[in-house]
């Protein structure tokens, strides 16, 4: 095939690559890579680095994949914002005659496919167009560290807001509520109490 033959047959492409990037000047980027910067460049060039995510081996201790860095024109132009959000899917567990609802958070969906959560672990409260999220502690304390929520911190919240409710509008119902809720706190800590004497709090043990 001729030279001419050949470009004329040639197709326009547009290419995809995933990077992460965060915004930096020409001389923080040196600086970072612990270079000089040469006299002719302009250190308060704006820009941004860049980490290739498929391709190129990594050059720098901090990051898996390789880094450059491109001006900030080039770079906004070349690239658009990821879009892709992960997606949480749950079910409703309550709804209360205010219309505040809380999910139970089942299953979340990523770029790299969809995966369960761990049960009785990851919640939603909605109230209007506001979510809050709530997780408990995820794994053993002494393995993981604290992530997260106990049943005792949640119910000492609605215990003390009980407790201020009932001061101001005082009513058997509140009372009711507090003494009982103090119970259930009470054999929770008891629980723990006895997990320490046996040695095994915070492993995943029963």
């Amino acid at each position: 095939m001729s030279k001419k033959l050949l470009t004329a047959s040639m197709v326009a492409y547009i290419g995809t690559k995933s990077v992460l990037a965060t915004p930096m000047t020409r001389g923080e980027y040196n600086e970072y890579q612990g270079w000089q910067i040469p006299e002719n460049e302009d250190p308060s060039d704006p820009g941004y680095l860049i980490e290739y995510k498929d391709g190129g081996k990594a050059n720098h201790p901090d990051h898996e994949g390789y880094i450059t860095w491109s001006p900030k024109d080039v770079f906004e132009h070349s690239y658009q914002l990821d879009g892709f959000q992960n997606c949480v899917m749950g079910r409703e567990i309550h709804k209360d005659d205010n219309g505040v609802t809380v999910t139970h958070n089942e299953t979340v969906k990523t770029r790299d496919g969809e995966q369960s959560l761990e049960t009785g672990h990851f919640y939603d409260i909605v109230t209007g167009d506001s979510l809050t999220p709530i997780q408990f502690q995820l794994g053993p304390v002494k393995e993981v560290g604290v992530n997260g929520i106990t049943n005792e911190a949640l119910l000492a919240i609605v215990l003390h807001r009980l407790r201020v409710l009932n001061e101001k509008f005082p009513c058997r119902e509140n009372s009711l509520a507090i003494t009982n809720i103090e119970q259930g706190q009470m054999w929770l800590e008891q629980r723990t109490r006895n997990r320490q004497k046996r040695g095994v709090e915070g492993f995943n043990i029963a």
